[in-house]
C-alpha cells in the first residue's frame, strides 16, 4: 500500500511538537480559521443550522408543510413510502412519528426487496390506494428523486406526492407536488431537518386546530430524532464533515439518555454500551442488524423495533434482528467466496469487476460488491437473476463516479439510482452482455491512465516518544471518528519488533510488542497475519497507525492500531 505522508514535523521541543501535530491535523481537514476550528471542536446543534447550509430550499418545504397541514386537518390518509435499508428505515420512522404525534392519519410502507425492489412502483401505489380509499398524500423518504413513472401515476390517481431524498437526481425532476432534496446529507438527515420544519411551522401556525396543538404532549421532539438520523447517516456512509458531523456529534450524545425500548434491546443483545456509543458500533454492529431484515426477510420488522413502545415486544424483535444478522453473515461469506472464484477467471487487466450467478441472493450482493472492492481495489458489479430481470449492486473507488458512469453509457435500464460510490440497477436479461461490454469500455477509458492502487493518507510522521497522554487527549477532540473524519493517522520509521504472535479465532490478527529508543508499546494489526514471517525476522520496520486507549482490569495504556507495515529491503 502506498503511503501519502502529508507533513513532516519540524519542531524539536516536545510541547511544541504536540502543538505542531494538532495544527497539521487541523490543516489536513481544511480547518484553518478560528471560526472553522471552533465550530469543529464545538459543533452547533443541528436544529440551529440554516436550511441553505443543508442544501434544502425553503419554498418547497413550505409548500409541502401546508399540504401536510391540510391533510392533518382534513384527516386524509397519508402514506410514508420508505426504503428498506437502515437509512430508509430510520427516515421512515422520523417522518411517521412526527406526523403521528401531530394527529395525522399516517401509516408507513416499506417495500419488499425481493418482490418490489428499490423505489416506488405503480403496482404498489395502486395496491395502497385500494387498501386506503382516503389516500390523498404520499411522502417518500430516502428515495423518489428519479421516480418519474410513479410520480406520473400518482397524478393520474389524484394523489399528491411529496418527495424527500438525498440521492443523485437526473437531468429532470419527477412531477411531484413538492420535492425536498439535498445531496449534502443522508435520507434520514433530510427527514430530520424536514421534520424539524414541520414541527415548527404547524405547531406555530395560526390555522392549527386546537385539538392538534399538542405542544405539551409532543414528547418526541425532533431532537429525539437525532438518534435515528445518526444511525441512518452513519449506516449510509455519509462523510462526517460539516452538517453531518454536527448531526452525529450531538446524536451520539443523545444515546446516553435514549428512551427507545427498541434501541435499548438492540444495544443489549449486541453487547453495545449505550453510554459509550461511537460510529464504529453503529456502522459495524447496529446498522448491520437493521439491514439484515430486508436482506433476508422484510424490513418492516426493523421499523417496528425502532418505533415500538413495548419493552417485551422490543426484546423479541431485537432477538429476531440478531438471529437474522447471523444468517446474513453466513450467506454473505458463502457468496463472497463464490464471487472471488469467478473473479479469478476474469482478465486481471480489466478495470471493473463484473460477476454474477443466479444462486446469488439479491439481499447480499451489495455487501459482496463492497468486499470485492476492498480485496481488489476495483469498481465491482455483482448481479443476480430475478423475475424482474438482472438486478445488480455496484460499489466503486474514489477515482470512478459509478452513478455518472451508469448514466453515461447507452443502455436501457429498468431502474437505476445511487451515489458516486454506490449504486444499483435492473436491466433485461438479454441486455446483460451489451451492458457488460459498454461499462467495461467506459471504465477502461476513464481509469487506463491512472495508477490505481489503495493508498493510506498519513497526517504526519512522528516518533514513538511523541505518543503521550497529552497528545491522545488532544486527538480525542477530533472525534467522532468515521468515514470522512478518520482518526488521525501517523507514521513512524525504524521501529524494532520485540515480539509478535497471532490472535483471533482464525489467528488472523497480529499482536506486537514494539520498541524505539527505549520506549515500548503494544500494538495490534488486524487481518495482517500473512506478514508474520516477514515481521519475525526482527528487522526494523516502518509503521502506519492510529492511537487508541486500552482499558483493562482498572488499568489504562496507550496502544497502536497498525494499518500497514513497510519492511526495509
Amino acid at each position: 500500500m502506498e503511503w501519502q505522508i502529508k507533513h513532516r514535523l519540524t519542531a524539536v521541543i516536545p510541547q511544541e511538537r504536540i502543538q505542531e501535530i494538532i495544527k497539521l491535523i487541523l490543516n489536513n481537514r481544511g480547518l484553518t480559521t478560528q471560526h472553522q476550528i471552533k465550530e469543529f471542536y464545538y459543533p452547533s446543534p443541528p436544529s440551529d443550522i440554516p436550511l441553505k447550509e443543508i442544501g434544502l430550499k425553503k419554498a418547497p418545504i413550505t409548500k409541502a408543510i401546508n399540504r401536510i397541514h391540510q391533510a392533518i386537518n382534513d384527516q386524509e390518509q397519508i402514506i410514508i413510502y420508505g426504503d428498506y435499508d437502515a437509512d430508509g428505515i430510520c427516515a421512515t420512522a422520523i417522518i411517521w412519528e412526527s406526523l403521528s404525534q401531530l394527529g395525522a392519519q399516517v401509516m408507513p410502507y416499506i417495500p419488499d426487496r425481493f418482490t418490489e425492489g428499490y423505489g416506488m412502483k405503480k403496482d404498489t401505489i395502486k395496491k395502497l390506494q385500494q387498501q386506503n380509499p382516503n389516500l390523498k398524500l404520499i411522502i417518500t423518504v430516502d428515495q423518489g428523486i428519479v421516480a418519474f413513472k410513479a410520480a406520473e401515476y400518482c397524478q393520474e390517481l389524484g394523489i399528491d406526492l411529496i418527495i424527500t431524498d438525498h440521492h443523485q437526481p437526473d437531468k429532470q425532476l419527477p412531477p411531484a407536488f413538492a420535492i425536498i432534496h439535498s445531496t449534502r446529507t443522508s435520507g434520514s438527515g433530510v427527514a430530520y431537518w424536514f421534520a424539524n420544519q414541520i414541527k415548527n411551522q404547524i405547531l406555530n401556525s395560526k390555522n392549527t386546530d386546537q385539538k392538534l396543538n399538542r405542544t405539551k404532549n409532543y414528547q418526541l421532539t425532533t431532537n429525539n430524532y437525532l438518534d435515528l438520523a445518526t444511525i441512518g447517516t452513519i449506516a449510509d456512509v455519509i462523510p462526517l464533515q460539516g452538517i453531518n458531523r454536527n448531526l452525529v456529534y450531538h446524536g451520539l450524545k443523545s444515546f446516553v439518555q435514549n428512551q427507545r425500548p427498541g434501541l435499548h434491546a438492540l444495544f443489549k443483545i449486541s453487547k453495545v454500551d449505550q453510554q459509550a456509543i461511537e460510529p464504529y458500533h453503529i456502522s459495524h454492529i447496529i446498522a448491520p442488524r437493521i439491514n439484515a431484515m430486508s436482506r433476508l426477510e422484510h424490513g418492516i420488522e426493523a421499523l417496528r423495533l425502532l418505533c415500538t413502545r413495548n419493552s417485551v415486544r422490543a426484546q423479541k424483535l431485537a432477538q429476531l434482528l440478531n438471529h437474522t444478522n447471523v444468517l446474513r453473515q453466513d450467506e454473505t461469506e458463502q457468496t463472497f467466496k463464490h464471487a472471488q472464484h469467478l473473479v479469478q477467471q476474469i482478465n486481471s487487466d480489466q478495470k471493473i469487476i463484473i460477476v454474477g450467478d443466479q444462486t446469488f441472493s439479491e439481499g447480499v450482493i451489495g455487501l459482496v460488491a463492497s468486499k470485492l472492492v476492498e480485496t481488489f481495489y476495483k469498481p465491482a458489479i455483482v448481479y443476480t437473476q430475478t423475475d424482474q430481470g438482472i438486478k445488480a449492486s455496484v460499489r466503486s473507488i474514489n477515482e470512478y463516479n459509478i452513478i455518472q458512469a451508469l448514466r453515461e453509457i447507452d443502455i436501457e435500464f429498468l431502474s437505476v439510482g445511487g451515489h458516486p460510490m454506490a449504486a444499483g440497477f435492473t436491466i433485461q436479461r438479454e441486455n446483460l452482455e451489451e451492458f457488460s461490454r459498454k461499462i467495461s469500455i467506459h471504465a477502461q477509458k476513464y481509469l487506463k491512465d491512472l495508477n490505481i492502487q489503495p493508498s493510506l493518507e498519513i497526517d504526519t510522521q512522528i516518533e514513538l516518544s511523541d505518543i503521550t497522554d497529552q497528545l491522545y487527549h488532544q486527538i480525542q477532540k477530533f472525534a467522532p471518528f468515521g468515514y470522512g473524519n478518520p482518526a488521525p493517522m501517523f507514521a513512524t520509521q525504524n521501529v524494532n519488533i520485540i515480539n509478535v504472535w497471532t490472535v483471533g479465532k482464525q489467528n488472523q490478527h497480529l499482536k506486537i510488542h514494539l520498541k524505539q529508543k527505549g520506549l515500548i508499546f503494544n500494538a495490534i494489526a488486524f487481518n495482517q497475519s500473512t506478514k508474520l514471517e516477514s515481521i519475525s525476522k526482527k528487522q526494523p520496520v516502518d509503521l502506519a497507525y492510529q492511537i487508541i486507549e486500552n482499558k483493562w482490569n482498572g488499568k489504562r495504556n496507550l496502544e497502536l492500531i497498525i494499518k500497514d507495515i513497510h519492511f526495509h529491503i
